[in-house]
């Protein structure tokens, strides 16, 4: 975990590096989350980076999740694009869709990922958020899929 945060901190600051450069509409997303992995039936935490896509409304965003415990579930590392598609109040509804590494213990291998996702504004700056997602393997871990939900917090910031 000590490793994900230094690696989140030098991702933050070349962001915000480049975005000072560049001033592309919308929020950077740091997130935090922790979920279920219904595949296999074990725990996961995950940490996010989002970084808007010039002024698309897409966002591109690396999520790691860290759901293997000893001999069993996967860490998972996941590139994806999110788009808001419609919002009821306050609350937004999106979809997202990307690229995903498997790591278990017994096997890995890549695959996608496809999903939805709510935020609700608890603050100016904080987020609550649900996702609901699909990994689907390819190769050699084909025979790979799984439900994970999640829910945490994401803080925005210019």
């Amino acid at each position: 975990m000590k490793k994900i945060i230094i690696a989140t901190a030098i991702a933050l600051s070349a962001v915000s590096a480049w975005s000072e450069e560049h001033q592309s509409a919308g929020s950077y997303e740091l997130g935090v989350a922790a979920g279920k992995d219904y595949g296999t039936h074990e725990n996961l935490t995950a940490l996010s980076l989002g970084v808007p896509i010039g002024s698309s409304g897409f966002k591109g965003v690396l999520e790691y999740a860290k759901g293997r415990h000893g001999e069993a579930g996967a860490d998972v590392t996941s590139l994806k694009v999110a788009k808001e598609i419609f919002s009821v109040g306050h609350a937004e509804f999106g979809v997202a869709g990307g690229y995903a590494h498997s790591a278990a213990l017994e096997e890995s291998g890549n695959g996608w990922v496809v999903g939805a996702e709510a935020t609700y504004p608890l603050t100016k700056k904080v987020s609550a958020k649900l996702e609901a997602s699909r990994f689907y393997g390819v190769g050699s871990i084909s025979h790979v899929k799984a439900n994970v939900v999640q829910a945490g917090l994401v803080y925005k910031f210019d």
